[in-house]
């Protein structure tokens, strides 16, 4: 008997992709955050203004996004723009008001394992 939901890719894929935003949520707030660490590209851009000036993570990760999600809908599709646009909000919210603790304490903030699990589940 096969899967039911691979007849829908549509609804498969919004799967993944908000099972991708809880893990990115999950590894920035509970993680990178609380240790200060930085990631690479625009999460890391982010991450370092937001650790220079203070300013919400969820606002800033959005609005570093916003020149990709216009260079993709140019580049690969408006449909694909339209879905990464959707991600990036949904990401957005959840960084703002999912309440995740902060679990490198039991871990007394060894830093190797909040690079190795922050990085796994970035």
């Amino acid at each position: 008997m096969k899967n039911q939901l691979l007849k829908w890719p549509i609804i498969n894929g919004w799967i993944t992709t908000l099972l991708g935003i809880l893990f990115t949520t999950f590894a920035i707030k509970s993680m990178l955050v609380p240790n200060g660490f930085l990631d690479g590209g625009v999460t890391g851009i982010s991450l370092l203004i937001h650790e220079l000036y203070h300013l919400p993570l969820c606002i800033i990760i959005d609005v570093a996004n916003i020149p990709f999600i216009i260079m993709s809908s140019y580049q690969v599709s408006k449909k694909f723009a339209i879905r990464t646009f959707a991600s990036i909000v949904i990401l957005g919210i959840c960084l703002q008001f999912l309440p995740l603790p902060d679990i490198t304490a039991y871990w007394q903030r060894n830093m190797i394992l909040v690079a190795l699990f922050g990085g796994f589940f970035l």
